[in-house]
Order: C-alpha cells, then structure tokens, then sequence
C-alpha cells in the first residue's frame, strides 16, 4: 500500500483538506470585492477630475447662421431696413473645457451682429458675438466682421401678374382674370424696392370647361424676373384670387319664321340686319343654341306684299352679344317680300244661314247688322282662282257678350281644309246687335 493511500486512510485528513478549501475560497471573495471597489473608487475620482478639473480646448463648427438683433431699434429711431447682411454664415472657434465643448452642439451656439449702433444709411461692419452656454467663450470667427448694408424704409404700389397653367378645348376663350387686387404695396428699403417690378400670382386651373376662381400666394419678381428673397421687404397682402370668365364665341344667324308655316323660302324673301350676331357665354350656354328667332311672321296679317319689322332680339340666359348692348337685346331690321303669291278677293254676301254664331251666354238673342264682307285670299294662283265661298268656314263667337247694345265682333275667318297654297289675309269682324 502507498504512502498516498496511507495518508487517506488516516482518521481525520480528509476534513482538513475540506477547511482548508473554505478559507482559501473566502480569502478570493475578498480580494475580488477589493478590487472591484477599488476600481469604483477610480471611476469616481476620474469622474470628478473630468469635471472639476478637465482639461481646456478648442472645438470648431463650421457654416453657422448669423442673425441680426435690434432691427426693430434701427427701424423704429431711424426709420432704417436691412438691404444685404441677413443671409450670412460663418465658420468658429469654441473655447473652453473639453467637457463642456464634448456636450455642445450646433443648436447651443448663436451667433449675431448687433445692429443698436447704427445710426445712418449705408454700409458699416459690425463684429460677429456669440451667445454660448456658461463655459464657453468664442476663440475667433470667421470671417470676424460682417458687412451690413442700410437703407431707408419707404413704400412703393406695384402691380399684380397672373401666370396660369391649364388645360382647354381649342375653341374656349379663358378671359382676362379679374383681381381681388390689381395691385400690391411693398415696404422695405428703398434700393431693394427700385428693383421690383411685380408681384407674380401663379395658379394652376386644370381643365377647364367653365368659369372659375383661382387663388394662392404672391411672389415678388424683380426686373430681371428672378424672386426677391430679402426678409425685410414686406407686402400688405399675401394671397389674391383672380376670377376667370370662361366663353365660347358663336356666330349664330338670326331667322325669320311663320306663325302657321304657310310661307317657306320658295314664297318669301326675307332681308334682316344684322343678318347673324356674335355672341358668347359659358361653353354650355352657347352650346344649347344654335340660330336665334328674330320674328314670327304671322302671314294671315302681312296684307301687303312687302312688310318692314324693326323688333328686339332677347338673347338667352347665358348668352351676351359680343358687340353690341350689354342688355343683351339686339335691335334687328327686317324686310320681307312675299314671292310667286296670288292674291283675290271673295265677296261673301252674308245671312243668317252661312255664318256659324256660338250665341251669348245669358241667352240674349242678336242681329247681324253685317250683311257683305270682302274676305282677301292669297296662295297658289291656281288654288286660289279655284276657291269658292263656300269653301270659307266664319265663326262668330258671342259667348263674352253679356249686356245688350251693338257689337263689333271680330270674326273668325279661315277655309276649311286651310294649308299653304290657299290661306285667309287680314282682320275681319262683324256688327252685331244684341237683344
């Protein structure tokens, strides 16, 4: 048996090595938690040195904006405007602990000119300052001084321009847009004013098809055409609207026509002036009209073989006549001549038994005092030499009449298979007594 396996056996060894393991391990667990607070310990002193007693630098931030303060001063004790030098950037050296600086950013930094001090027009460099957070001091800039330019503020009216975009069918007219503001007025420096020449309204009106508004903001253009950006000239209106009337142009013929469509062109000539009329209106007034009625020709009254007519043309809702009243009613001359007509006079010897009477409503009799008429014919020459009297059909109507005495009744005259190759002319009546 080994010496090895001797000691095992030995009563006792092995709880000695037991302890002896315990205590080594516990004498580890101290030495680590030493360290590890040692190592806290460390931390919190470099924390404190980075704070309380960090090294100074230098940081740099490039392309920052420069503002301008007490503009409102400069305006207000010497009437004065920015004309250049509000648009400017610079480049700059930040000074201070390199803990501060590390926390900085471009938002924390504001650099501006100071525009208190000026007291007279032109141009004067003013040093570039900063605002920076406790800490930080500016090194240097770049550039250092700034170069502002002043001017006078003043007022000048100028006009307002309307560029449109649209889509149109080529026989729509989009009429100059009126203007809620024909004109603008602009303040600000008086250099800067001289170059403006107008005020730009830009609309887009799709398709149009009718009349329409159009609004949006304005742009100032300078004469060169290019968009004046400078803050200090300002507009006493930002939007416009510009109404569009939108027309379609017509010329429409004025015609003639007859009241019982006895006369056409083959028997009647017909002169009017003007003989068409041009018009225009909305696309979908003009498009529901295609002639206008100048007169109906009641051909049973033309009892002469020419007649004049002088008459007033109402045109539609919608429609205005391009050159002529703004009433839109169109004086209209007319000259009709009757052509290849024949005219006869029946002689019609009347009684009692060839008249048709509708008697008075309250039962009175009556008296036709009336015994001839001459009844004038006009038509074909062959219809009208072949007509009778008899072909006539007389109507005396006295429903109306109520009280007695004597009565010019107008009568009802007319063949009685009427058409246009014979027809009744003129006015007729009869006397009549009643009971």
């Amino acid at each position: 048996m080994s010496s090895e396996n001797r000691s095992d056996n030995i009563p006792g060894n092995g709880d000695k090595k037991t302890m002896l393991s315990e205590k080594l391990g516990k004498l580890d667990l101290k030495a680590w938690g030493s360290r590890l607070l040692a190592l806290f310990g460390a931390f919190i002193i470099w924390f404190y040195a980075m704070s309380a007693e960090s090294p100074t630098s230098e940081k740099d931030f490039s392309n920052l904006a420069v503002s301008l303060r007490n503009t409102a001063i400069m305006t207000n004790e010497y009437g004065f405007s920015v004309l250049s030098g509000y648009d400017v950037s610079c480049d700059v050296t930040l000074y201070g602990k390199m803990s501060d600086l590390n926390r900085l950013n471009r938002d924390d930094i504001d650099l501006y000119v100071d525009l208190s001090v000026i007291d007279s027009a032109g141009s004067i460099e003013l040093p570039v300052m900063a605002s920076l957070p406790n800490g930080v001091t500016l090194a240097s800039s770049f550039p250092e001084r700034i170069t502002v330019y002043v001017d006078k503020t003043t007022t000048k009216p100028i006009p307002v321009k309307v560029v449109e975009t649209y889509k149109k069918a080529s026989d729509i007219i989009i009429e100059t847009p009126k203007l809620n503001y024909d004109s603008v007025t602009v303040s600000g420096p008086a250099a800067e004013l001289d170059s403006i020449d107008h005020a730009r309204l830009s609309v887009d009106l799709g398709e149009v098809t009718k009349s329409l508004e159009a609004s949006g903001k304005i742009v100032l253009i300078d004469k060169d055409g290019f968009e004046v950006s400078n803050p200090y000239v300002k507009c006493n209106v930002s939007d416009v609207v510009a109404s569009y009337d939108v027309n379609k142009y017509k010329d429409l013929p004025l015609i003639v026509q007859t009241k019982y469509g006895y006369l056409d062109s083959s028997n009647l000539s017909v002169d009017i002036d003007p003989h068409t009329i041009r018009v225009r209106g909305e696309p979908e007034a003009v498009d529901a009209v295609s002639f206008l009625v100048a007169a109906v020709i009641d051909e049973k009254l033309m009892t002469e073989t020419t007649t004049n007519y002088s008459v007033s043309v109402k045109l539609p809702d919608g429609v205005e006549w391009v050159d002529g009243a703004t009433d839109s009613i169109v004086n209209v001359n007319i000259a009709a001549s009757l052509v290849d007509l024949h005219t006869r006079t029946l002689n019609y010897a009347l009684n009692i038994g060839t008249v048709t009477v509708v008697p008075p409503g309250t039962g009175r009799g009556h008296t036709i005092l009336t015994s001839k008429l001459n009844i004038k014919i006009r038509g074909d020459y062959v219809a009208v030499n072949m007509a009778e009297v008899e072909d006539l059909n007389i109507i005396l109507d006295l429903s109306s009449y109520t009280a007695s005495g004597t009565y010019n009744v107008p009568l009802t005259v007319a063949f009685k298979n009427e058409s246009g190759e014979k027809f009744v002319v003129g006015d007729y009546s009869m006397e009549v007594l009643l009971l």
